[in-house]
């Protein structure tokens, strides 16, 4: 089976601290509505990834808007 390349995308990591503190969500609370890993999200949160990839985004935006924080990226 081939590996398929995806897209990568340099994530808003202010923009995903703020959702994630106005629905009051910490880290964990995060990784488990999203389904992302939790030391991903603070390495973005904190600067360390400089891209992600898409399907990542995708997550961090379908627990956004659950949560009734509607995102655009």
């Amino acid at each position: 089976m081939a590996a398929t390349a995806q897209s990568t995308y340099k994530p808003d990591a202010k923009k995903i601290l703020a959702h994630r503190k106005k629905l009051g969500w910490s880290r964990r609370a995060f990784a488990l509505e999203s389904g992302a890993d939790e030391k991903t999200i603070r390495a973005i949160e904190e600067g360390g990834r400089d891209a992600c990839q898409a399907d990542t985004l995708q997550k961090f935006a379908a627990a956004f808007e659950k949560g009734g924080v509607p995102c655009t990226w």
